[in-house]
């Protein structure tokens, strides 16, 4: 399992990324307790492909907001997560530092 210590990171970046960090883990787990997991890849890339579209909008209309966007992003992240659990995990027989 790869070292996530802060260490390496920004220090004046560390709070803003444990908050990203802390409500994207808090949007899974609302997913995990509303939704089955995911059936297949196709499936799991249309729930992120969805979320995408969903953040692109809010990025490109001039009616978007700040946190529109960032609750958006935060729903991506949120599933490119349950897509590794549900997915890759499977297929992969657990997951994997995949850096190279």
């Amino acid at each position: 399992m790869p070292n996530i210590s802060p260490e390496g990171f920004n220090p004046g970046k560390l709070h803003a990324l444990a908050d990203a960090l802390s409500a994207v883990i808090c949007e899974l787990r609302d997913a995990q307790e509303a939704f089955a997991p995911f059936h297949s890849a196709h499936e799991g890339w249309a729930v992120i492909h969805e979320e995408e579209q969903e953040l692109w909008d809010e990025v490109r209309l001039k009616t978007g907001t700040p946190e529109g966007r960032r609750m958006e992003a935060v729903q991506v992240a949120a599933m490119a997560l349950r897509f590794l659990i549900d997915i890759s995990a499977d297929e992969c027989g657990g997951l994997k530092d995949v850096r190279g």
